[in-house]
């Protein structure tokens, strides 16, 4: 028998149609007693456009959908389903992507998808699919690990997130670092990038192993280890580029403050800046003014070889009126707290890192070579003086005039921490009714005050006080000095 063809044409997707057939003898003009019978829809067209992407436990499926409501996909192991019976049927509906979010999805196993379009009205398939494969991903640790902030009973975490990861698992343990996740205390598992760790004991190592995880397994740990500081010290940490830098500074107090800096694994060279403590204005005294306080001594030291050791470190106090700054230290590099200015019962500017400015008829104090300038002198119009201005780092204290004391010496602009800053900047002196006072020395040295009190020096810049003249003790603090340690980040 032949084999005979129809193709009926102008048909619509959604309908149902079936076609009887009969066999026919033109010469007796006769039918058949039997017939044939089939029913059928219209193929929608073909999805397009596959995209597979993967987590650490699924799959997302985007596609572009054929011209059927539906979509159908069936998920096979290594090679893509070609047929609707193959494989295990894991979508039936109308979205245009799809999770596939399977418990028993496992890692290192390809799994493949194969996506028709379906018409549920008519139970027709597309005429082709389309196929895709993919494997779970491996879970990425947290990379970017900084403590912008350590303080003396806290210290501030950032990072950012493992890739594939739904939480951050942190895990603190004193004095080394965890060797796993339950070597330690809990102390965050979220879904964040910053953590606050606080209620720590001052001046002690803690360390931290932190995890990417998604509830389930655990990536490789990035690690850290920081110290509390003493006292009212803190530490804010810089990233600049591929350099992590180490900030330690206090506020206004009445004497230094210590603590102790490890140097993270792989660190084997810094570069350091130490700044002293500036030094106090000087008072009035008749109708004399004090001098400007000089500048902290400034050590900037640049590759600097170090052990994995543990490095002393000691911020200096500015100098309160009348007063030396004190001294700030990385392990045994020191750098000399600023002099006094002068002022009633000495008239000398006092020697320190950078001297204090003169008043009357004595001395200048003299600055350490290498770390300062000396003060400026002073000026004699009976009964009045012109003060001298305190020394800073860049430059000596100006000398007193017939109509102007003595600016505050300038300082020394450091890049240490990516941004050029003036450090070290000498203290205005004072003046009373015949003069104008001096200015601040760049690198936070105070303004001298006139018939007023004394202006502070800078914290954290080792700035010289102010001369004051409104009374034996209006001359103005000096500034908090800084210890700045620079290093290539080793991860």
């Amino acid at each position: 028998t032949d084999t005979h063809t129809y193709t009926d044409t102008g048909l619509g997707e959604n309908i149902i149609y079936c076609y009887s057939a009969w066999a026919y003898d033109e010469r007796t003009d006769m039918y058949s007693n039997g017939f044939v019978l089939a029913c059928g829809g219209i193929p929608p067209s073909d999805p397009s456009g596959l995209s597979i992407s993967s987590t650490t436990n699924s799959f997302t499926l985007s596609f572009t959908k054929g011209s059927a409501s539906n979509t159908v996909i069936r998920r096979s192991i290594n090679t893509a389903p070609t047929t609707i019976e193959e494989g295990t049927a894991v979508y039936n509906s109308t979205g245009s992507s799809f999770t596939d979010s399977d418990p028993t999805l496992a890692k290192n196993t390809t799994y493949c998808y194969s996506i028709w379009s379906y018409n549920p009205s008519t139970a027709a398939l597309s005429t082709s699919h389309i196929s895709g494969c993919g494997t779970l991903s491996n879970m990425a640790s947290p990379t970017n690990l900084t403590f912008p902030t350590v303080a003396y009973n806290s210290i501030i975490l950032n990072w950012t997130p493992g890739t594939g990861s739904t939480k951050t698992y942190i895990v603190r343990k004193q004095g080394s670092i965890p060797t796993n996740k339950d070597d330690g205390t809990v102390v965050y598992n979220d879904s964040g990038n910053a953590f606050i760790d606080t209620g720590l004991t001052t001046n002690t190592q803690y360390c931290y192993a932190m995890y990417a995880t998604d509830e389930t397994d655990y990536s490789e740990p990035i690690t850290g280890c920081r110290t509390t500081l003493t006292g009212t010290m803190s530490m804010e940490e810089i990233t600049d580029g591929n350099y992590i830098v180490n900030k330690f500074i206090i506020g206004t107090s009445t004497g230094s403050l210590t603590t102790t800096w490890i140097p993270p694994a792989g660190v084997t060279e810094v570069d350091l800046l130490i700044v002293g403590g500036g030094g106090g204005g000087g008072g009035l005294y008749s109708s004399v003014g004090g001098g400007g306080g000089g500048a902290g001594g400034l050590i900037y030291q640049k590759n600097y070889s170090i052990s994995q050791s543990s490095y002393g470190i000691t911020v200096g106090s500015g100098g309160t009126c009348q007063s030396n700054g004190a001294n700030s230290s990385f392990s045994d590099i020191i750098a000399i707290g600023g002099g006094s200015g002068g002022y009633h019962s000495t008239n000398s500017g006092w020697n320190g890192g950078s001297g204090g400015g003169q008043r009357w008829s004595a001395s200048v104090g003299k600055g350490v070579s290498g770390q300062g300038n000396d003060g400026g002198s002073c000026v004699i119009t009976s009964p009045y003086g012109s003060t001298g201005g305190g020394g800073g780092a860049g430059s000596k204290g100006a000398d007193g005039t017939n109509i102007k004391s003595g600016d505050g010496g300038s300082g020394l602009s450091v890049d240490i921490t990516g941004t050029p800053i003036y450090y070290a900047g000498g203290g205005g002196g004072s003046a009373y009714d015949n003069s104008s006072a001096g200015g601040g020395g760049i690198g936070g040295g105070g303004s001298g005050g006139k018939k007023n009190s004394g202006g502070k020096g800078t914290d954290g810049l080792g700035g010289g006080g102010r001369g004051g003249s409104s009374s034996a003790s209006s001359g103005g603090r000096g500034g908090s000095g800084v210890v700045i340690i620079r290093y290539l980040d080793p991860q």
